[in-house]
């Protein structure tokens, strides 16, 4: 035996002390996004946890330091499709964002100790917020999403448009509204032409997801009368099993964006030119992404007849440039686990955001034509001084000959050793979504229980985005299947390779994820010892009677049954037969749940039921609610006391088994 490895304390796997304190775990600040130059400035947005998880304007200063340009009583978020997104941009000395407290648009001077003041948009415009704003080159013109509420009915989504002046106040803005855009259940990505004239967007209706099917379209726009007009909207793309993505026009009129289908396995880039659209790429990995979130930008046009883009693989994101006309491409930069929010300088000068599996994310200023990177700034501040687990890729067989994907973390801790011939515990971590993606992207989180002795599988089962369309759409009509079946198939693979405990395996996710930890614990219940659903899903049935818009038959499609009031609380019905609370009498292990009560995604009453379920049936488990607390826990004190909680959680269950 080494003597570095006699030097460790001896100790079961599972109840190690961590040498990484749960503070260290919350005290960096989220990735910073949306980066972008504004006169030879880096500005970015930045949830800050120790403020309630507001999301704020930060500036590099020129001593290198980062400043806060958002005072405390404003938030850079949107609740447009409750997810939100991107909900700012920039024009001349001025950035206008969608305030998250009351949903109103304001203005701010970029300089320190401006203050905001908010755009009176006429009209009679009364909104719950607004995201994916674009400005039109010249300044003349702003498109956004908006979302209003309608007495009694679901909210409306709709494209508004401004026309901006800051001719009679100077130094301030002065914005004419008016909808431009309405009818479809659902609109993103707005862009402009260069000479701001014409406009194109994707818009989609219940019940598809917009990974499912969207439309393209257009319109020329003017400003007459001091307001923003649209002539007829012109249908460029509307076929079923088609999603389009990823807009934006080229200098030379042309429109670009990014397209799967049934035909057409990964997103792809295709052209619009004189109504004619055309193929680009014939790739074998994404240019596209799920629009869960606005503000996804994933390619630039660097005016040199390429464009560059982020190119998502199983197994991490890369840059990669792409020939207008010829479509062939060759690598820049790679490495990433994701890659995400890129922005172009008039100078060439790309902004993204790169994501590490061994280092807190940078924003990277990447000189295109020299195919060097200028700048490199982390938001994080210095890496924890202990052991890191490293990710390891791994594929799996599942059901019907398909295979699955996943990252293994094994435990890692300088100070313990485990008894020789024992196996770690393992904790299946599931993403949300489902229709999401997980990535190797280094998280304290997962570190934090590698450091307590457990092996951690994170998975991209079935369902979940970057492999591809059919990957995607074949959890469509199988939710709590496929998904399941996966978890328990990546289960076996590392049992059968003897890299864990098979009496000891663990399960947790969030949201989608939280359904799947309920839905493994019933369907496999022999496989695991204990569960932790953060806002989880129990009941199919209530959960589409309460949802939010935007998801309200995102179940239909997942079960493949549309949602009735009465028919789908029949037993045959398989929003019941999917439900866990209708099998809970099979589970077996110790489950603890965490919910926030400001969640309209997944309402306290949805966990609720699961509790007092498993309590009349005497199943251990825990409930802690948190005030304040939405769809993702925010503040630093939420954060801090679930995860003691579930640790805690976990270490007694690996206490108690013999």
């Amino acid at each position: 035996m080494a003597e570095s490895t006699r030097r460790k304390t001896l100790k079961p796997y599972g109840l190690w002390e961590s040498s990484l304190e749960i503070a260290e775990v919350f005290r960096h600040p989220s990735p910073p996004a949306y980066p972008f130059w504004h006169r030879g400035e880096l500005y970015w947005l930045e949830s800050l946890p120790e403020q309630g998880g507001r999301v704020a304007l930060m500036r590099r200063t020129g001593a290198r330091r980062k400043e806060c340009l958002t005072p405390e009583n404003y938030n850079i978020r949107s609740r447009v499709h409750e997810y939100g997104g991107k909900c700012f941009c920039v024009t001349g000395r001025h950035i206008i964002f969608n305030n998250y407290r009351d949903g109103e648009l304001y203005s701010q001077r970029l300089e320190a100790g401006a203050m905001p003041e908010k755009l009176e948009l006429g009209g009679g415009m009364e909104c719950l917020g607004f995201a994916d704003l674009v400005v039109s080159r010249d300044g003349s013109r702003l498109v956004a999403v908006a979302e209003a509420a309608q007495s009694g009915r679901e909210n409306l989504n709709f494209l508004a448009a401004f026309a901006l002046s800051d001719q009679e106040l100077p130094g301030r803005l002065s914005v004419t509204g008016s909808t431009v855009v309405r009818g479809a259940d659902f609109y993103a990505n707005p862009v402009f032409s260069a000479q701001g004239d014409r406009l194109a967007w994707i818009e989609w209706s219940l019940p598809d997801m917009p990974w499912d099917q969207t439309r393209l379209m257009g319109a020329e726009m003017e400003i007459r009368n001091g307001s923003v007009r649209v002539g007829k909207k012109k249908t460029m793309v509307d076929r079923p099993g088609r999603s389009v993505c990823q807009l934006g026009f080229l200098q030379d009129g042309r429109l670009l964006f990014a397209s799967d289908s049934e035909t057409v396995d990964f997103w792809n880039f295709f052209l619009v030119q004189e109504e004619e659209i055309s193929r680009l790429t014939d790739f074998d990995f994404e240019c596209g992404e799920a629009h869960w979130v606005f503000g996804q930008t994933r390619w630039q046009a660097t005016g040199h007849g390429t464009i560059v883009a982020v190119a998502s693989r199983t197994d991490g994101d890369e840059l990669i440039e792409i020939g207008i006309e010829s479509g062939e491409y060759s690598g820049l930069l790679s490495g990433f686990s994701a890659c995400q929010h890129l922005s172009l300088t008039r100078s060439g000068e790309l902004l993204l955001v790169a994501q590490y599996a061994d280092r807190f994310p940078e924003i990277l200023n990447f000189d295109v034509g020299r195919k060097e990177i200028r700048l490199r700034v982390s938001t994080g501040t210095g890496l924890p001084d202990c052991a890191l687990s490293e990710p390891e890729f791994i594929r799996f067989a599942t059901g019907a000959d398909d295979l699955a994907y996943g990252y293994f973390y094994p435990p890692a801790n300088r100070r313990y050793r485990a008894p020789e011939e024992t196996l770690p515990p393992l904790i299946v971590m599931v993403h949300g979504g489902p229709t999401s993606r997980t990535t190797s992207a280094l998280s304290l989180l997962k570190q934090y229980f590698c450091h307590h002795g457990f092996a951690l599988l994170d998975i991209n089962h079935r369902g979940s985005t970057g492999f591809g369309r059919k990957y995607r759409q074949s959890l469509m009509g199988q939710w709590g299947i496929h998904d399941a079946e996966d978890i328990r198939c990546g289960i076996e693979h590392l049992v059968n390779g003897k890299r864990v405990n098979p009496e000891l395996v663990f399960i947790r996710g969030s949201s989608a994820g939280g359904y799947a930890v309920l839905r493994a614990l019933t369907q496999y219940p022999d496989a695991f010892a204990g569960g932790a659903s953060y806002y989880g899903i129990g009941n199919l049935v209530t959960l589409s009677e309460i949802t939010h818009k935007f998801e309200s038959r995102y179940t239909d499609n997942l079960v493949g049954e549309c949602f009735d009031r009465t028919a789908s609380t029949h037993a045959d019905s398989e929003f019941v037969l999917r439900s866990p609370v209708f099998d809970i009498d099979r589970l077996s292990s110790p489950v603890i749940l965490f919910q926030g009560l400001e969640d309209h995604i997944v309402p306290p009453d949805v966990s609720r039921e699961v509790v007092r379920l498993l309590e009349s049936r005497g199943i251990p488990c825990g409930y802690v609610e948190y005030p304040g607390e939405g769809h993702g826990f925010r503040r630093t004190a939420t954060r801090t006391d679930s995860l003691l909680r579930e640790i805690s959680f976990f270490t007694d269950l690996v206490r108690q088994c013999p």
